[in-house]
Protein backbone atom coordinates (compact mmCIF):
# COMPACT_ATOMS: atom_id res chain seq x y z
CA UNK A 1 0.00 0.00 0.00
CA UNK A 2 1.44 3.31 -1.13
CA UNK A 3 0.20 6.84 -0.75
CA UNK A 4 1.30 10.45 -1.14
CA UNK A 5 0.79 13.16 1.46
CA UNK A 6 -1.28 16.11 0.24
CA UNK A 7 -0.21 19.61 1.27
CA UNK A 8 -3.45 20.87 2.83
CA UNK A 9 -2.56 24.51 2.13
CA UNK A 10 -1.97 23.84 -1.58
CA UNK A 11 -4.80 21.31 -1.97
CA UNK A 12 -7.08 22.55 -4.73
CA UNK A 13 -10.12 22.10 -2.43
CA UNK A 14 -8.40 23.61 0.62
CA UNK A 15 -11.20 26.03 1.52
CA UNK A 16 -13.93 23.43 1.20
CA UNK A 17 -11.76 20.87 2.97
CA UNK A 18 -11.21 23.15 5.94
CA UNK A 19 -14.93 24.03 6.21
CA UNK A 20 -16.16 20.44 6.19
CA UNK A 21 -13.40 19.30 8.53
CA UNK A 22 -13.85 22.05 11.14
CA UNK A 23 -17.32 23.59 10.83
CA UNK A 24 -19.63 21.02 9.30
CA UNK A 25 -18.43 17.42 9.26
CA UNK A 26 -20.70 15.41 7.01
CA UNK A 27 -20.94 13.00 4.12
CA UNK A 28 -22.65 13.56 0.80
CA UNK A 29 -24.36 10.86 -1.22
CA UNK A 30 -26.40 10.43 -4.35
CA UNK A 31 -28.55 7.64 -5.74
CA UNK A 32 -29.23 7.38 -9.46
CA UNK A 33 -30.16 4.67 -11.92
CA UNK A 34 -27.65 3.78 -14.60
CA UNK A 35 -28.28 1.90 -17.83
CA UNK A 36 -26.82 -1.61 -17.62
CA UNK A 37 -28.62 -3.11 -20.61
CA UNK A 38 -25.45 -3.78 -22.59
CA UNK A 39 -23.56 -5.07 -19.54
CA UNK A 40 -26.32 -7.58 -18.77
CA UNK A 41 -26.31 -8.76 -22.40
CA UNK A 42 -22.52 -8.99 -22.43
CA UNK A 43 -22.46 -10.99 -19.20
CA UNK A 44 -25.02 -13.48 -20.52
CA UNK A 45 -23.29 -13.78 -23.89
CA UNK A 46 -19.84 -14.30 -22.36
CA UNK A 47 -21.03 -16.58 -19.55
CA UNK A 48 -19.54 -14.28 -16.91
CA UNK A 49 -21.08 -12.93 -13.72
CA UNK A 50 -22.72 -9.53 -14.06
CA UNK A 51 -21.91 -8.73 -10.43
CA UNK A 52 -18.14 -9.19 -10.85
CA UNK A 53 -18.12 -7.40 -14.19
CA UNK A 54 -19.76 -4.38 -12.56
CA UNK A 55 -17.37 -4.59 -9.60
CA UNK A 56 -14.43 -4.42 -12.02
CA UNK A 57 -15.89 -1.40 -13.83
CA UNK A 58 -16.64 0.34 -10.53
CA UNK A 59 -13.10 -0.26 -9.29
CA UNK A 60 -11.68 1.07 -12.55
CA UNK A 61 -13.77 4.24 -12.29
CA UNK A 62 -12.82 4.92 -8.66
CA UNK A 63 -9.14 4.43 -9.48
CA UNK A 64 -9.31 6.84 -12.42
CA UNK A 65 -9.22 10.02 -10.34
CA UNK A 66 -7.30 11.02 -7.19
CA UNK A 67 -10.42 12.58 -5.63
CA UNK A 68 -11.86 9.08 -5.15
CA UNK A 69 -8.70 7.68 -3.55
CA UNK A 70 -8.34 10.08 -0.62
CA UNK A 71 -7.64 9.06 2.95
CA UNK A 72 -6.95 10.71 6.29
CA UNK A 73 -4.38 9.70 8.90
CA UNK A 74 -6.22 11.10 11.90
CA UNK A 75 -3.42 10.61 14.42
CA UNK A 76 -0.97 12.52 12.22
CA UNK A 77 -3.71 14.82 10.83
CA UNK A 78 -2.44 14.13 7.32
CA UNK A 79 -4.50 14.20 4.15
CA UNK A 80 -3.30 11.45 1.80
CA UNK A 81 -4.04 10.00 -1.62
CA UNK A 82 -3.59 6.26 -2.14
CA UNK A 83 -1.95 5.04 -5.34
CA UNK A 84 -4.70 2.39 -5.63
CA UNK A 85 -7.90 1.45 -3.83
CA UNK A 86 -9.42 -2.03 -3.81
CA UNK A 87 -13.01 -3.24 -3.37
CA UNK A 88 -14.44 -5.02 -0.35
CA UNK A 89 -17.21 -7.19 -1.72
CA UNK A 90 -19.59 -9.19 0.43
CA UNK A 91 -20.88 -12.77 0.40
CA UNK A 92 -24.31 -13.37 1.93
CA UNK A 93 -24.96 -16.62 3.83
CA UNK A 94 -28.59 -17.70 3.53
CA UNK A 95 -28.45 -20.01 6.55
CA UNK A 96 -27.26 -17.36 9.01
CA UNK A 97 -28.47 -14.28 7.13
CA UNK A 98 -25.09 -12.64 7.66
CA UNK A 99 -22.32 -11.40 5.36
CA UNK A 100 -18.63 -12.13 5.01
CA UNK A 101 -16.43 -9.30 3.69
CA UNK A 102 -14.18 -10.30 0.81
CA UNK A 103 -10.97 -8.37 0.16
CA UNK A 104 -10.24 -8.43 -3.56
CA UNK A 105 -7.21 -6.66 -5.03
CA UNK A 106 -8.00 -4.43 -7.99
CA UNK A 107 -6.05 -5.22 -11.15
CA UNK A 108 -6.40 -3.26 -14.39
CA UNK A 109 -6.23 -6.54 -16.29
CA UNK A 110 -9.87 -7.64 -16.42
CA UNK A 111 -9.22 -11.36 -16.81
CA UNK A 112 -6.84 -11.36 -13.84
CA UNK A 113 -9.29 -9.39 -11.69
CA UNK A 114 -12.24 -11.60 -12.67
CA UNK A 115 -10.44 -14.82 -11.75
CA UNK A 116 -9.19 -13.47 -8.42
CA UNK A 117 -12.58 -11.99 -7.48
CA UNK A 118 -14.32 -15.28 -8.30
CA UNK A 119 -11.79 -17.26 -6.26
CA UNK A 120 -12.16 -14.82 -3.35
CA UNK A 121 -15.93 -15.30 -3.34
CA UNK A 122 -15.65 -19.09 -3.37
CA UNK A 123 -13.24 -19.01 -0.43
CA UNK A 124 -15.55 -16.68 1.51
CA UNK A 125 -18.47 -19.05 1.02
CA UNK A 126 -16.63 -21.58 3.16
CA UNK A 127 -16.66 -19.36 6.25
CA UNK A 128 -19.45 -17.70 8.18
CA UNK A 129 -17.19 -15.20 9.91
CA UNK A 130 -17.67 -11.48 9.48
CA UNK A 131 -13.91 -10.99 9.45
CA UNK A 132 -13.74 -7.25 8.78
CA UNK A 133 -10.11 -6.12 9.08
CA UNK A 134 -9.92 -2.39 8.39
CA UNK A 135 -6.64 -1.92 10.25
CA UNK A 136 -4.77 -4.10 7.78
CA UNK A 137 -6.75 -2.95 4.75
CA UNK A 138 -6.77 0.88 4.90
CA UNK A 139 -7.10 1.41 1.15
CA UNK A 140 -10.15 -0.80 0.57
CA UNK A 141 -13.55 0.72 -0.22
CA UNK A 142 -16.98 -0.80 0.50
CA UNK A 143 -18.83 -2.16 -2.54
CA UNK A 144 -22.08 -3.84 -1.59
CA UNK A 145 -24.75 -5.39 -3.82
CA UNK A 146 -28.28 -5.21 -2.39
CA UNK A 147 -29.59 -8.04 -4.53
CA UNK A 148 -33.06 -8.26 -2.99
CA UNK A 149 -34.41 -4.88 -3.98
CA UNK A 150 -34.51 -2.31 -6.76
CA UNK A 151 -34.63 0.82 -4.65
CA UNK A 152 -35.00 4.55 -5.35
CA UNK A 153 -32.98 6.03 -2.51
CA UNK A 154 -30.36 4.96 0.01
CA UNK A 155 -28.37 7.07 2.43
CA UNK A 156 -25.30 6.15 4.47
CA UNK A 157 -24.24 8.75 7.01
CA UNK A 158 -21.24 8.35 9.30
CA UNK A 159 -21.15 9.90 12.79
CA UNK A 160 -18.83 12.75 13.66
CA UNK A 161 -15.80 10.66 14.54
CA UNK A 162 -12.52 10.55 12.72
CA UNK A 163 -12.99 11.41 9.02
CA UNK A 164 -13.55 8.47 6.67
CA UNK A 165 -12.80 9.53 3.09
CA UNK A 166 -12.97 6.38 0.97
CA UNK A 167 -16.08 5.78 -1.16
CA UNK A 168 -18.97 3.61 0.01
CA UNK A 169 -20.92 2.27 -2.97
CA UNK A 170 -24.12 0.20 -3.03
CA UNK A 171 -26.24 -1.03 -5.89
CA UNK A 172 -29.51 -2.91 -6.16
CA UNK A 173 -31.43 -5.08 -8.61
CA UNK A 174 -31.84 -3.74 -12.12
CA UNK A 175 -35.33 -3.44 -13.54
CA UNK A 176 -36.77 -2.86 -16.98
CA UNK A 177 -37.97 0.62 -17.90
CA UNK A 178 -38.89 1.55 -21.48
CA UNK A 179 -37.15 -1.62 -22.73
CA UNK A 180 -33.89 -0.69 -20.98
CA UNK A 181 -32.42 -2.22 -17.83
CA UNK A 182 -31.78 0.41 -15.17
CA UNK A 183 -29.92 -0.27 -11.92
CA UNK A 184 -29.91 1.92 -8.78
CA UNK A 185 -26.44 2.89 -7.58
CA UNK A 186 -25.66 4.87 -4.43
CA UNK A 187 -22.32 6.62 -3.92
CA UNK A 188 -21.25 8.13 -0.60
CA UNK A 189 -18.15 10.31 -0.12
CA UNK A 190 -16.99 12.63 2.62
CA UNK A 191 -17.96 16.24 1.86
CA UNK A 192 -14.46 17.44 2.79
CA UNK A 193 -13.01 15.81 -0.32
CA UNK A 194 -16.01 15.59 -2.66
CA UNK A 195 -19.12 17.46 -3.71
CA UNK A 196 -22.11 16.84 -5.93
CA UNK A 197 -20.06 17.29 -9.08
CA UNK A 198 -17.48 14.66 -8.15
CA UNK A 199 -20.15 12.16 -7.12
CA UNK A 200 -22.16 12.81 -10.29
CA UNK A 201 -18.99 12.15 -12.28
CA UNK A 202 -18.91 8.62 -10.85
CA UNK A 203 -22.25 7.84 -12.52
CA UNK A 204 -21.17 9.38 -15.82
CA UNK A 205 -17.90 7.45 -15.77
CA UNK A 206 -19.70 4.20 -14.91
CA UNK A 207 -21.92 4.48 -17.98
CA UNK A 208 -18.95 5.44 -20.14
CA UNK A 209 -16.86 2.49 -18.93
CA UNK A 210 -19.79 0.10 -19.34
CA UNK A 211 -20.08 1.09 -22.99
CA UNK A 212 -16.36 0.64 -23.59
CA UNK A 213 -16.27 -2.64 -21.65
CA UNK A 214 -19.14 -4.12 -23.69
CA UNK A 215 -17.68 -3.13 -27.04
CA UNK A 216 -15.85 -6.42 -27.12
CA UNK A 217 -12.47 -6.82 -28.80
CA UNK A 218 -11.63 -3.87 -31.05
CA UNK A 219 -9.74 -4.85 -34.19
CA UNK A 220 -8.84 -3.07 -37.41
CA UNK A 221 -8.81 -4.57 -40.87
CA UNK A 222 -6.75 -3.07 -43.67
CA UNK A 223 -8.43 -3.49 -47.04
CA UNK A 224 -9.15 -1.68 -50.30
CA UNK A 225 -11.93 0.66 -51.36
CA UNK A 226 -14.00 -2.18 -52.83
CA UNK A 227 -14.40 -3.95 -49.47
CA UNK A 228 -18.14 -4.47 -48.82
CA UNK A 229 -17.98 -3.40 -45.15
CA UNK A 230 -16.10 -0.22 -46.09
CA UNK A 231 -18.67 0.58 -48.78
CA UNK A 232 -21.54 -0.01 -46.35
CA UNK A 233 -19.97 2.39 -43.86
CA UNK A 234 -19.56 5.05 -46.58
CA UNK A 235 -23.27 4.79 -47.36
CA UNK A 236 -24.10 5.36 -43.68
CA UNK A 237 -21.68 8.31 -43.62
CA UNK A 238 -23.48 9.98 -46.51
CA UNK A 239 -26.88 9.42 -44.87
CA UNK A 240 -25.56 10.92 -41.64
CA UNK A 241 -24.10 13.97 -43.40
CA UNK A 242 -27.31 14.51 -45.40
CA UNK A 243 -29.31 14.45 -42.17
CA UNK A 244 -26.99 16.76 -40.22
CA UNK A 245 -26.31 19.28 -43.00
CA UNK A 246 -29.69 19.32 -44.71
CA UNK A 247 -30.56 22.87 -45.74
CA UNK A 248 -27.16 24.16 -44.62
CA UNK A 249 -24.75 22.81 -47.24
CA UNK A 250 -25.30 21.72 -50.85
CA UNK A 251 -24.01 18.17 -50.48
CA UNK A 252 -24.25 17.18 -54.17
CA UNK A 253 -21.31 19.41 -55.11
CA UNK A 254 -19.04 17.20 -52.94
CA UNK A 255 -20.11 13.81 -54.33
CA UNK A 256 -17.49 13.86 -57.12
CA UNK A 257 -14.70 14.16 -54.52
CA UNK A 258 -15.85 11.15 -52.52
CA UNK A 259 -15.89 8.43 -55.18
CA UNK A 260 -14.37 5.14 -54.06
CA UNK A 261 -12.94 4.01 -57.41
CA UNK A 262 -9.38 5.20 -56.77
CA UNK A 263 -9.15 4.30 -53.08
CA UNK A 264 -6.59 1.54 -52.61
CA UNK A 265 -6.10 1.74 -48.84
CA UNK A 266 -9.04 1.54 -46.41
CA UNK A 267 -9.42 0.51 -42.78
CA UNK A 268 -12.55 -0.99 -41.21
CA UNK A 269 -12.88 -1.06 -37.41
CA UNK A 270 -14.77 -3.91 -35.71
CA UNK A 271 -16.04 -4.65 -32.23
CA UNK A 272 -16.13 -8.44 -32.25
CA UNK A 273 -18.11 -8.92 -35.50
CA UNK A 274 -19.91 -5.56 -35.48
CA UNK A 275 -18.71 -2.78 -37.76
CA UNK A 276 -17.67 0.24 -35.68
CA UNK A 277 -16.59 2.54 -38.50
CA UNK A 278 -14.11 3.01 -41.33
CA UNK A 279 -11.84 5.42 -43.17
CA UNK A 280 -9.43 5.52 -46.08
CA UNK A 281 -6.38 7.04 -47.74
CA UNK A 282 -6.25 8.38 -51.29
CA UNK A 283 -3.12 9.61 -53.04
CA UNK A 284 -3.42 13.34 -53.62
CA UNK A 285 -3.55 14.01 -57.35
CA UNK A 286 -2.71 17.73 -57.45
CA UNK A 287 0.78 19.24 -57.39
CA UNK A 288 0.25 22.10 -54.90
CA UNK A 289 1.21 19.83 -51.95
CA UNK A 290 4.23 17.57 -52.36
CA UNK A 291 4.05 13.81 -51.72
CA UNK A 292 0.69 13.95 -49.94
CA UNK A 293 -2.06 11.47 -49.19
CA UNK A 294 -5.61 12.48 -48.36
CA UNK A 295 -7.68 11.21 -45.44
CA UNK A 296 -11.12 10.23 -46.74
CA UNK A 297 -14.51 8.89 -45.60
CA UNK A 298 -13.88 8.83 -41.85
CA UNK A 299 -17.00 7.76 -39.96
CA UNK A 300 -17.70 6.06 -36.62
CA UNK A 301 -21.24 4.77 -36.19
CA UNK A 302 -23.41 6.53 -33.61
CA UNK A 303 -23.49 3.62 -31.15
CA UNK A 304 -19.69 3.73 -30.87
CA UNK A 305 -19.13 7.49 -30.92
CA UNK A 306 -17.62 9.36 -28.00
CA UNK A 307 -15.14 6.68 -26.92
CA UNK A 308 -11.98 7.62 -28.78
CA UNK A 309 -12.43 5.06 -31.56
CA UNK A 310 -12.34 7.73 -34.26
CA UNK A 311 -8.96 8.85 -32.92
CA UNK A 312 -7.66 5.27 -33.01
CA UNK A 313 -8.90 4.89 -36.59
CA UNK A 314 -7.16 8.08 -37.75
CA UNK A 315 -3.94 7.07 -35.99
CA UNK A 316 -4.02 3.72 -37.81
CA UNK A 317 -4.40 5.53 -41.14
CA UNK A 318 -1.57 7.93 -40.24
CA UNK A 319 0.69 4.95 -39.49
CA UNK A 320 -0.23 3.38 -42.83
CA UNK A 321 0.52 6.65 -44.65
CA UNK A 322 3.97 6.70 -43.04
CA UNK A 323 4.57 3.09 -44.11
CA UNK A 324 3.67 4.06 -47.68
CA UNK A 325 6.34 6.79 -47.61
CA UNK A 326 4.18 9.93 -47.73
CA UNK A 327 5.51 13.17 -46.26
CA UNK A 328 2.16 14.87 -45.68
CA UNK A 329 -1.37 13.79 -44.84
CA UNK A 330 -4.19 16.19 -45.65
CA UNK A 331 -7.96 16.31 -45.20
CA UNK A 332 -11.03 18.38 -45.87
CA UNK A 333 -13.77 18.85 -43.30
CA UNK A 334 -16.62 21.31 -42.87
CA UNK A 335 -17.15 24.37 -40.72
CA UNK A 336 -20.28 22.74 -39.31
CA UNK A 337 -18.48 19.53 -38.32
CA UNK A 338 -16.87 20.94 -35.19
CA UNK A 339 -16.43 17.59 -33.42
CA UNK A 340 -14.30 16.24 -36.26
CA UNK A 341 -12.29 19.45 -36.48
CA UNK A 342 -11.34 19.29 -32.79
CA UNK A 343 -10.28 15.62 -33.08
CA UNK A 344 -7.97 16.46 -36.00
CA UNK A 345 -6.51 19.45 -34.12
CA UNK A 346 -5.66 17.21 -31.15
CA UNK A 347 -3.89 14.82 -33.53
CA UNK A 348 -1.61 17.56 -34.83
CA UNK A 349 -3.40 18.67 -38.00
CA UNK A 350 -3.15 22.39 -38.78
CA UNK A 351 -5.50 24.50 -40.86
CA UNK A 352 -4.08 25.41 -44.27
CA UNK A 353 -5.47 27.29 -47.26
CA UNK A 354 -7.96 25.25 -49.20
CA UNK A 355 -6.26 22.89 -51.62
CA UNK A 356 -7.10 21.35 -54.98
CA UNK A 357 -10.83 20.92 -55.57
CA UNK A 358 -11.77 22.82 -52.41
CA UNK A 359 -10.11 26.14 -53.27
CA UNK A 360 -13.43 27.83 -54.03
CA UNK A 361 -15.50 25.95 -51.40
CA UNK A 362 -16.30 28.42 -48.60
CA UNK A 363 -17.88 25.67 -46.46
CA UNK A 364 -14.67 23.63 -46.46
CA UNK A 365 -11.80 23.65 -44.00
CA UNK A 366 -8.56 22.01 -45.16
CA UNK A 367 -5.91 20.67 -42.78
CA UNK A 368 -2.41 19.14 -43.00
CA UNK A 369 -0.15 17.11 -40.78
CA UNK A 370 3.51 16.53 -41.59
CA UNK A 371 4.59 12.90 -41.30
Amino acid sequence: MKYKIIDQEKYYRSGVFRHFMEDCRCSTSLTARIDVTELVAYSKKSGTKFYINFLYILSKVLNSRDDYKMGYLWKEKQLICYDKINPIQYVFHDDTETCTPVYTIYNEDYKHFYKEALDDVERAKQTGKYGLDSANHPNWFDASYISWLSYDSLNIELPDGYPYFLPIVNWGKYREENKRLLMPVSVRLNHAVADGYLIARVFKLLEKEIKEFTFGEIRMKRCSGNDSDFIENCILLDLDLNRRLEGLVERKQYEQYNLLDDIKEAVVVYSDNDIVGAGALRKYAYDDIENAVELKRIFIREKFQGHGLGTKLVLELIDWAKELGFNNIILETGELLKESFHVYKKLGFEVIKNYGPYVSKTDSICMLKKL
